[in-house]
This record gives C-alpha cells, structure tokens and sequence, in this order.
C-alpha cells in the first residue's frame, strides 16, 4: 500500500488545473496598437546640429597652417643657403 498515492493525485490535480488557468488566461489576450512615435511635423530629415563640422573645420585649418609654415620654412631655410 502506497501512502504517497492521495498527494501525488492531489499535486496532479493542482498542476492540471494551473495549466488550464494559464491556457485560458494565455487566450485571453486582447490586440492593442502601437502608435508609432512621431519625431516631427514635416517631412524633411531633422537638421544636424549647429557644430557638426566644426571639427573638421579646424582640423582641416590646423593642416592648412601647418603646410603654409612648412613652405614658409622651406624657403627661409633656401634663401640662407
């Protein structure tokens, strides 16, 4: 004679149950819409920011005055000799 029978029946009866609980909650769902996210009026891409090339300005500008002094050097270097 198995003691245990009575328990394992009543966890069975648990565990059916749970699943048709969540069957039933999991068929229950309801469809619900998303709007999108609305990032502006108009149709044109958002304008950059107002620095956006600034540094390669002044990286271009750096390298610009960098050859200029190295030209300048070159010749003063040239007129000595």
């Amino acid at each position: 004679m198995d003691i245990r029978t009575p328990r394992r029946l009543h966890m069975t009866v648990a565990i059916t149950n749970k699943v048709r609980g969540m069957e039933s909650w999991l068929t229950d769902v309801k469809r619900v819409r998303i709007p999108r996210p609305k990032f502006g009026s108009s149709r044109c891409p958002a304008e950059p920011p107002k620095d956006y090339g600034e540094e390669d300005a002044k990286a271009q500008r750096a390298r610009h005055d960098l050859g200029k002094a190295t030209e300048d050097l070159r010749r003063a270097l040239q007129d000595k000799l």
